[in-house]
């Protein structure tokens, strides 16, 4: 990675240049709070309370959010030029959403309505192909920074140019650019290999794919209500409904990078992917189930009674659909897990491994596995296992941490019934599995945090401790396999100190 030439990677900000743009980026983020403010103000003389809450206040929490994120970035990652990209992305949305409108009208400053979305998605481009780690992958992806802003002038020119071929020729390079620097972004997905870099690039594809989700169903609210394909009397909570849609796509898209960035909880993105794709899935069915079950059973009533009936139609096809969403949510939810929880579906899978790892001869062999295994599934920085053996315990395995570190932990933690299964607050060891088989104490599992610091999902801790019974046996099979080895050895050795002293006599 070093090694890699100057110019495919972006590089420190100089320690000259901090001043200044520090003093840009403070400038802008009070003047961006002074026009939420003041909008504010305007609003309320005009509006009545619930009107302004209803029409601004999704846009107040957007944007509350987007200086969040902004602040954070900055604070968190000072002289990185990416965290830098995109506390400019979100300040520009910041300065955008929320009543910022009604004090850039009261200027005469309406421009910056086209002139700030235009630098939101310019400072966007310019950091996507540099994320997360300021390395340029693929190689291509640097022109893209390089024309960033260049681009962004050019996509903010109907500001200047009311003209419609000048409106499409934008529009269209807008998408362009667009593309090509979520190309970049796929393209680096693919060649990352798995590891905390991959975890952040899945956190800010998720909350960008979010963003652009909800901005584009904003847009296609709005066409259809300037279209008329609703009722009059519906207007005014379409119109609630498209400042929803658009003030928390920029929120959205500001929260998935602000995660990846700040490295928070990297290892729940699949997780949570998996979710919202298991959700989204089996909305589709249900949805496709409920109108072709709709159709046909209104052509039934149709040719059965000769005339429609909407009710009935109704009730039938939500009947049809409830009977499918039990099989449905339970196929799509294997089905998502499988790709997208890998880590649990291979927990769970441990114990066929355990039934082939107990014949080993060597206990330090067995926990090893045991250890590697569990570490890898969870994410975890460090694991150790340990065995109980002549009234304590001691380390059998230790991966991501030294031998004599668990025995000092050991020593520290005294008692071990007193021990509970979760202790978020210890920082070596939060997660411990004391193993018995009958009743019998056989040794214990001691898990550290996963690799980015932090503490494991509901579902992880209750595969792991399901794991208990069959991880007990295993490790107590290994130990009485090769103390009753060693034992036998031991009786066969002095057989052999007879038999020689019976042969030496005679």
């Amino acid at each position: 990675m070093d090694d890699e030439p100057a110019e495919s990677r972006l590089t420190t900000i100089p320690a000259w240049l901090r001043p200044i743009l520090t003093g840009v980026w403070l400038l802008w983020f009070l003047l961006a709070l002074l026009a939420q403010g003041f909008g504010i103000w305007l609003a309320a003389s005009e509006l009545a309370p619930l009107d302004l809450l209803m029409l601004n206040g999704t846009g107040l929490i957007s944007a509350t959010i987007l200086f969040v994120a902004a602040a954070l970035l900055v604070r968190r990652n000072p002289g990185d030029p990416v965290a830098f990209l995109l506390s400019c992305s979100f300040l520009s949305a910041a300065s955008y959403v929320g009543t910022t409108p009604y004090t850039y009208g009261w200027l005469g400053a309406d421009f910056l309505g086209t002139l700030l979305p235009a630098l939101w998605l310019g400072f966007l481009v310019a950091a996507l192909p540099v994320f997360p780690d300021g390395r340029f992958v693929p190689r291509w992806s640097r022109w893209l920074t390089l024309l960033a802003f260049p681009f962004t002038l050019a996509i903010s020119a109907d500001v200047f140019f009311e003209n419609e071929a000048v409106v499409l020729s934008t529009t269209l390079l807008g998408f362009a650019i667009g593309i090509a620097a979520v190309a970049a972004s796929v393209i680096r997905f693919l060649r990352t290999p798995l590891g905390l870099e991959r975890q952040q690039l899945k956190w800010a594809s998720l909350g960008f794919a979010i963003g652009m989700l909800l901005l584009i169903c904003s847009v296609l609210v709005a066409y259809a209500a300037e279209a008329e394909y609703f009722p009059e009397e519906w207007l005014d909570w379409l119109g609630i409904v498209y400042f929803a849609l658009h003030d928390f796509g920029f929120a959205f898209a500001a929260l998935g990078f602000l995660i990846a960035q700040l490295r928070l909880r990297l290892w729940d993105a699949d997780r949570i992917i998996g979710r919202s794709a298991a959700y989204f899935l089996l909305t589709l069915i249900l949805a496709c189930v409920w109108a072709v079950s709709s159709a046909l059973v209104n052509d039934f009533v149709s040719s059965q009674v000769g005339g429609s009936n909407k009710g009935m139609v109704a009730a039938i096809s939500t009947i049809i659909a409830a009977l499918v969403f039990g099989p449905a949510r339970e196929k799509v939810g294997k089905w998502v897990e499988k790709r997208l929880q890998r880590g649990v579906v291979q927990l769970r899978g441990l114990p066929g491994k355990l039934a082939i790892w107990q014949h080993l001869e060597d206990p330090e062999a067995f926990g090893t596995r045991v250890a590697s295994a569990i570490g890898d599934s969870l994410h975890a920085g460090r694991c150790a296992v340990l065995l109980f053996e002549q009234d304590e315990f001691r380390p059998l395995a230790c991966v991501g941490i030294a031998p004599d570190e668990v025995r000092t932990w050991i020593e520290q933690a005294g008692s071990f019934g007193d021990l509970d299964y979760e202790e978020p607050a210890d920082d070596t060891f939060p997660l411990r599995l004391i193993l018995t088989d009958e009743d019998v104490l056989i040794g214990a599992l001691l898990v550290g945090r996963r690799s980015d610091g932090s503490f494991f999902a509901k579902e992880e801790r209750k595969t792991l401790h399901d794991l208990e019974p069959a991880l007990a046996a295993a490790l107590n099979r290994v130990h009485t396999k090769v103390t009753t080895n060693r034992a036998l050895a031991g009786i066969d050795e002095r057989l052999e100190r007879v038999e020689e002293k019976v042969g030496a006599a005679s």
